[in-house]
């Protein structure tokens, strides 16, 4: 939502940082952002450290591949934010670990795998069992 506001790309562009966007994330009933977590993925492997002032799901996958993470710095706020979710207080209190200037990259990578299911991860062959696919072969 905040690419597609030009004020906004042109605050962060005006102080040098580079301004991308991996496409609307879409939902399970539209077509949109299929490759989103793709293309997030092709970036997190292109940077050292991922960093915000807001806890979020690029945060978990960053370091699930291996980059330093942090979460400081006055927290973003959305306006309607629902409170049944517990906004900040909830994030700090549930992963006080990912919170701060410098995260032990260690345990930032087990919470992410954790938090990430990574241990419920279905294999190829589990995935074509599940789905009824058929192994296609090329000749």
């Amino acid at each position: 939502m905040e690419f597609a506001n030009p004020d906004i790309r042109q605050a962060y562009e005006s102080r040098g940082f580079r301004v991308i966007c991996h496409g609307e994330r879409g939902s399970r009933w539209e077509g949109k952002g299929r490759d989103f977590l793709r293309k997030q993925l092709v970036q997190l492997r292109r940077h050292r450290r991922v960093a915000s002032n807001r806890l979020g799901s690029a945060l978990f996958y960053g370091a699930s591949v291996g980059c330093e993470v942090a979460v400081y710095g006055d927290p973003m706020q959305f306006e309607d934010e629902r409170p049944e979710y517990g906004g900040t207080a909830r994030r700090m209190r549930l992963w006080p670990e990912l919170h701060g200037t410098h995260v032990d990259p260690e345990l930032a990578a087990e919470v992410a795998r954790r938090e990430l299911g990574f241990e419920y991860q279905a294999t190829p062959e589990e995935l074509r069992r599940m789905f009824g696919w058929k192994r296609v072969r090329c000749s």
